[in-house]
């Protein structure tokens, strides 16, 4: 981690917060999965800090001071569903 870690949340796989960047150097802007041996990016992550995580059923809530998630509007809330090919949607 390059940043501080501000949130943490369980669910199968470890999410945190921080501009982080996995073994290949790709930057994952304030977002990143473990999955129990690798960072990996949540979409294009967000363009500010995350400052809290919550998991309900499969549906991953990141709040914080970000305005857009994966380049879209998502004022301080947005929702990551896991599902393939996912993205990060307003919450």
């Amino acid at each position: 981690m390059n940043g501080w870690v501000w949130a943490l949340a369980m669910s199968g796989s470890t999410c945190t917060r921080g501009r982080i960047h996995d073994g290949g150097g790709t930057a994952a802007n304030y977002i990143a999965k473990w999955n129990g041996s690798a960072w990996s990016a949540l979409g294009s992550g967000m363009d500010n800090t995350v400052m809290a995580l919550a998991v309900a059923g499969s549906d991953l809530y990141a709040g914080g001071s970000f305005t857009t998630a994966d380049g879209s509007a998502a004022r301080h809330i947005a929702k990551w569903n896991g599902a393939p090919g996912a993205r990060w949607a307003r919450g």
